[in-house]
């Protein structure tokens, strides 16, 4: 009995679409890399996406607050604490997210290199980088260890409204400051002496917003390069999936749907293995994601205001 010879193919995986490109093994091969990348790059903007709209929260908490106390300014214990609480909430949550595209984004790409160690370094040499040259970093990467394993991370906060003299006219400037208190990071022991000494030199509170953008600046500084690093893979993964797309329709006429469109392999008897879909929405959410997140390496020279200009 003769064995059927296995065969690779474009096909749409749906009943009655009998059309079908012939590729070779090794474009099967190709296409299962392109398509994986592709996957693993995507997961690298959405987690970044993660970061920044925590982040976009953490801003709108105090923008919220700032404008309640402008407007009404009758908190009592209770209330203060719960919006001392509800601070602390963004800034664990944005902070969580910041380790995790650290974490994930060297995991994402070493399977993008296989594995391959020069690639592993450069990313870590990135990172170390914005750590060495970045106070906001190293206080923020601290303090994420601290939260994790020991307490909030703002001890206080002070609700703050001054007067603004501009053009000959006086306003009323209403804000919130949460503060990094170094005295009590200090008496719990465990917070990183060498970042706790740094932040006693310049004083014993600080301010966390212009730390906190401080690290959200490095961190899309790490991302940037990170996209640097994958730019000409992924446009030469794009434009194999685009050429097998195209070469599918050549052959089907242009009104077949490419709607279920996979590489395969045909064993006969009208039997298909492993499939590898073949689309391009993931192309475009990546895209759309890299246009929404721009890079905000200048992100501690902006501020948001409710001025009327």
């Amino acid at each position: 009995m003769q064995e059927n010879k296995m065969e690779y193919r474009i096909v749409r995986q749906v009943l009655g679409s009998q059309t079908f490109t012939p590729i070779t093994e090794k474009e099967y091969q190709d296409i299962q890399i392109a398509k994986e990348g592709l996957v693993e790059s995507l997961f690298l903007e959405e987690k970044f996406d993660i970061v920044l709209e925590d982040f976009y929260e953490y801003e709108m908490e105090l923008l919220q607050l700032s404008t309640h106390q402008m407007l009404f300014r009758n908190l009592n214990y209770s209330k203060f604490q719960n919006e001392i609480n509800s601070v602390n909430r963004r800034i664990i949550n944005l902070l969580s997210a910041c380790r995790l595209y650290i974490d994930h984004s060297s995991h994402h790409i070493s399977n993008i290199f296989n594995g391959d160690g020069s690639k592993k370094q450069e990313i870590k040499s990135n990172t170390s980088h914005e750590y060495d040259t970045s106070l906001g970093y190293r206080v923020m990467e601290a303090l994420r260890n601290y939260v994790q394993h020991r307490g909030f991370p703002i001890q206080r906060c002070t609700y703050n409204s001054k007067r603004v003299e501009e053009e000959g006219q006086s306003k009323l400037l209403f804000s919130i400051t949460p503060y990094l208190d170094v005295e009590k990071l200090d008496e719990d022991g465990k917070f990183k002496k060498t970042v706790l000494n740094e932040l006693r030199e310049i004083g014993d509170k600080h301010d966390i917003k212009p730390l906190l953008r401080e690290y959200i600046a490095s961190i899309s500084s790490i991302h940037e390069k990170n996209r640097a690093l994958l730019k000409s893979l992924i446009k030469q993964w794009e434009e194999l999936l685009n050429s097998k797309i195209e070469a599918f329709r050549t052959e089907a006429g242009d009104g077949e749907s490419i709607i279920g469109l996979a590489a395969v392999i045909y064993e006969g008897n009208g039997c298909y293995n492993s499939p590898v879909p073949i689309f391009l929405e993931l192309v475009e959410h990546r895209k759309e994601l890299e246009r929404k997140n721009g890079n905000l390496t200048s992100l501690v020279s902006r501020y948001v205001t409710s001025e009327i200009v």
